[in-house]
């Protein structure tokens, strides 16, 4: 696993919240 992707995908998921 790659410390970037983790965190693009907290990232994603933290936007998707806000949109909610």
């Amino acid at each position: 696993m790659r410390v970037y992707e983790y965190y693009i995908k907290l990232k994603h998921f933290i936007v998707v919240l806000h949109l909610l």
